[in-house]
């Protein structure tokens, strides 16, 4: 069975079984710091981003659990508890710009990548169907758009059934459309059972795909969790009206408010999630005050990583 006929929802296959523990990781080029006492847990079936801005320490991170970095200080363990390079045949990795051979086809490139992998050949066109590429498979590598070339590396990372996926920015100069067949082609993967880890700066694509995320700056751990619990349960409220001021007052002795701003007519505020805009709408009507524009949004994950990263 290949690994994206698998029908497994995420919630059957995620477990607390650790595929990839990072233990107190620490690497420095000179005085700086590229990583810095790193400690992480990746279970199996998670979609991990790994989120940070460039020179975060995020490829670093990724060179040193596949052995390619060597780190000054702390562990890393695979799957059975080793750190060596035997873990190879369960690991695959795009890390750089898709790099094939440029006049050989999509099917000779995957199946060049088969025999270096010591994998079978069979499931090639099965994963060229996965990720469209199956009507452009006799195509030379050099007729390839860049989001074709990005999905092809997807394909030759899938060679061989990987249980673990490394992605290091998977959409990473790829226009809107290229970076949304992508990111549906991760999550068809990861609907099969198989555990990815993707560095990547573009929050709102860690937002969208994964299921957990570690946020660091400078090599050092800022936060993590489950996407979900990263993001704040308040809600943004954005509005305008014929007496902001007096406004403001009411709603200081009714809610809890927080991170206020003002921008012109604009009033913008983060309040509690059970907040109710109808209830807004009434207290000001009550009071003899006109809103013409309210809108609430949910916090981003945008929002989240600014606040906590912010003068760190």
């Amino acid at each position: 069975m290949y690994l994206f006929d698998s029908q497994l929802s995420l919630d059957q296959i995620r477990n607390t079984m650790p595929v990839l523990q990072i233990n107190g990781i620490t690497k420095k080029y000179g005085r700086i710091t590229a990583v810095n006492d790193l400690h992480l847990t990746i279970n199996k079936g998670e979609i991990f981003g790994l989120l940070g801005p460039n020179g975060s320490g995020k490829t670093t991170t990724l060179g040193i659990v596949l052995g390619l970095i060597k780190a000054n200080s702390g562990s890393y363990n695979w799957f059975d508890g080793s750190s060596n390079n035997n873990q190879n045949t369960k690991i695959g990795t795009i890390l750089e710009t898709p790099n094939f051979y440029p006049y050989m086809t999509a099917i000779e490139n995957l199946e060049l990548i088969a025999h270096i992998k010591k994998a079978g050949r069979e499931n090639i066109e099965p994963t060229l169907e996965l990720v469209d590429l199956i009507h452009r498979k006799n195509s030379r590598f050099h007729t390839y758009s860049l989001g074709m070339k990005q999905r092809l590396a997807l394909a030759g990372a899938l060679i061989g059934n990987p249980e673990f996926l490394i992605l290091d920015e998977p959409t990473n100069g790829l226009d809107p459309q290229g970076i949304s067949e992508v990111r549906e082609i991760i999550q068809k993967i990861a609907h099969s059972g198989t555990t990815i880890l993707m560095a990547s700066h573009i929050l709102d694509e860690v937002e969208k795909v994964c299921s957990h995320v570690a946020i660091i700056k400078k090599g050092k751990l800022l936060a993590t969790g489950e996407v979900g619990s990263i993001l704040s349960d308040q809600i943004q409220v954005e509005l305008i009206s014929d007496n902001n001021g007096k406004l403001l007052d009411l709603l200081d002795n009714r809610y809890e408010i927080s991170g206020l701003n003002k921008s012109g007519e604009k009033i913008v505020f983060n309040i509690d999630a059970n907040f109710s805009s109808g209830e807004l709408n009434k207290l000001a009507f009550e009071n003899g005050i006109t809103i013409s524009h309210l809108l609430t949004k949910k916090t981003s994950l945008e929002q989240e990583f600014l606040e906590i990263t912010k003068n760190k």
